[in-house]
């Protein structure tokens, strides 16, 4: 339990010191978000507003499962599982910030990619047998097993 509430910390804290050089960086460079001419003129002030923040929620997460939790099959499952999203966000932020418009990835390929990792994901799940199909409910000492179905 102790690891679990270190981990969650650490990974608050490198948000935490992380965003503010993120911000500047994105400043320094000129890339922040994109509005569209023919929008509502309530919308232009938000123009330049850093974007990107779902790399540092990335390398927060990513620092605190490693380093806290590298023996757990579950905690690089979860990494994996992190990774592939935080990627199909990423390419959709990178072509917002380099075609210097505010559309990225076509909502349609947004959700047939995020569909694609589900279906492997769940193909992995089922075929593993290490994976083990555990609740665990914090601050109580006791566990239950479900059918991996459910779980």
């Amino acid at each position: 339990m102790v690891r679990i509430i270190v981990s969650l910390a650490a990974a608050l804290i490198c948000s935490i010191l992380m965003t503010p050089l993120f911000i500047r960086i994105q400043r320094k460079y000129k890339i922040g978000q994109r509005i569209r001419q023919e929008g509502p003129d309530l919308h232009q002030h938000k123009m330049g507003t850093p974007t990107m923040g779902g790399l540092i929620i990335f390398f927060a997460i990513a620092l605190s499962l490693l380093v806290y939790q590298p023996e757990d099959i579950n905690v690089w499952a979860a990494f994996i599982l992190l990774c592939s999203f935080g990627f199909v966000g990423f390419i959709d932020d990178f072509i917002k910030s380099y075609k210097g418009r505010s559309l990225g990835l076509k909502a349609r390929l947004k959700v047939i990619l995020q569909l694609m990792i589900c279906a492997l994901f769940l193909l992995w799940f089922f075929q593993n047998q290490s994976v083990h199909h555990r609740f665990f409910i914090p601050f109580f000492r006791e566990s239950f097993s479900v059918p991996p179905i459910i779980y």
